[in-house]
């Protein structure tokens, strides 16, 4: 009977040729369902993710950059000048013992460089390659830049954030990592797809698509009824109460929802107000959402004079929905997430003990202890070009000298 591989894609081997956050990450997602990872990195063009404010490219510092360490978990380093002709032998090697390149470089770029998908496949012809940009490969504003907050307000996001009559929600780091949860969806797929036929393939993937496909409500919407949704803060549109409410500690809040008559009638026994059940104003669900400011002033109230973990377990023992809204002091020190094993703590070799995310799921057939620090600058280069493609040392030397190897 053939063991089971100690983590879901053990074997599989990745080159990452991408920078900033929203695919790096991607790969660490693969990286932490143990594939094998090595980051393609060079001095020329150094990821962003390691630039200080310094902008330096001393070593000393740019291992020591926090953004790209959580960013990066559980890779390898190499340093290779993509734009060097004296690399192509290099990368040509790289890509004849890969499975997947990533990259997320504008359309075209990478074809420029001789690392288009027809590129590769002459190298390996099942390689799996995917390109991730801010407008996908197709279309008139396929060459257009954009970062996380120009994802959020194309894809729709950011019109639909926000309180009324305020101005759209800028979107940052989180759409980046929504972004990467679908470049490793895509390449898990595409593994799949390979080890039942065969066949590699080209994934192109749009960030600003990426967000948008989390937001099918509002397109049907549109498409069905003509209507254009507006902002509306922490407003349901048909819960109520539906909101996040103040605590007695300054700037701790706890959210409430409320979804059936069984949940409305438990609310008002525990808030101690079962008048309110029998109430004209709160008679029913759709009553209640007419009322919900004065609804959801008099449950501030009551929730102002408790913390908010109190409020959540009185509510929560009741059957309604509660929680606190956490900072970022509160999801380390939340008990719940302390069970999960949801951190994981190491130390690195720059950075001294770090404590990062680990993997966001439980498998029960197959091991997930992969976290492990992201690596520092060209760390793997002897192990990569030495022991993984066979290289002599004195090329190795060589190819440093010519700065192939840089």
């Amino acid at each position: 009977m053939t063991p089971m591989p100690k983590y879901p894609l053990s074997g599989v081997r990745i080159l990452d040729f991408s920078t900033q956050m929203a695919c790096p990450y991607g790969a660490t997602l693969l990286a932490l369902m143990g594939a094998e990872v090595i980051k393609v990195e060079s001095r020329r063009y150094l990821d962003s993710g390691r630039r200080p404010p310094s902008r330096s490219v001393d070593p000393k510092v740019i291992n020591m950059v926090p953004r790209f360490n959580d960013n990066n978990l559980g890779k390898l380093s190499i340093t290779v000048d993509l734009t060097n002709p004296d690399a192509r032998e290099i990368v040509n090697g790289l890509l004849r013992i890969a499975d997947v390149a990533m990259a997320n470089m504008r359309p075209g770029k990478m074809d420029k460089l001789g690392l288009g998908y027809a590129d590769m496949r002459r190298e390996k012809p099942d390689i799996i390659m995917l390109s991730l940009s801010s407008m996908g490969n197709q279309g008139p504003e396929r060459q257009y830049a954009g970062y996380a907050a120009i994802f959020a307000a194309l894809s729709g996001l950011s019109d639909a954030t926000g309180y009324v009559g305020g101005i759209p929600t800028e979107g940052r780091a989180t759409i980046d990592a929504t972004a990467a949860t679908t470049v490793a969806f895509a390449v898990a797929a595409a593994l799949y797809h390979r080890k039942q036929t065969g066949e590699g393939q080209h994934i192109n993937l749009s960030a600003r698509e990426s967000v948008g496909a989390l937001l099918g409500e509002m397109y049907l919407d549109y498409a069905m009824n003509g209507r254009n949704p507006t902002r509306k803060g922490n407003e349901d549109d048909v819960m109520a109460p539906h909101n996040v409410y103040p605590c007695v500690d300054k700037e701790s809040w706890v959210s409430i929802a409320v979804g059936s008559e069984r949940e409305w009638q438990a609310f008002c026994r525990v808030l101690g107000r079962p008048e309110w059940i029998t109430d004209a104003r709160f008679a029913d669900p759709h009553v209640r959402w007419k009322n919900r400011a004065a609804l959801d002033s008099a449950v501030a109230e009551w929730t102002r004079t408790r913390k908010p973990y109190d409020v959540m377990h009185a509510l929560q023992n009741a059957g309604v929905a509660a929680l606190p809204s956490m900072s970022s002091k509160d999801l380390f020190t939340d008990p719940h997430s302390q069970s999960r094993g949801i951190y994981k703590e190491f130390q690195h070799k720059a950075l001294g003990k770090r404590t990062v995310i680990g993997p966001q799921w439980k498998l029960s057939a197959t091991s997930l202890d992969t976290a492990k620090p992201a690596p520092l600058f060209g760390e793997h280069n002897e192990l990569v070009f030495e022991e993984l493609l066979g290289m002599r040392r004195e090329t190795v030397q060589e190819k440093e000298q010519s700065k192939a190897i840089y």
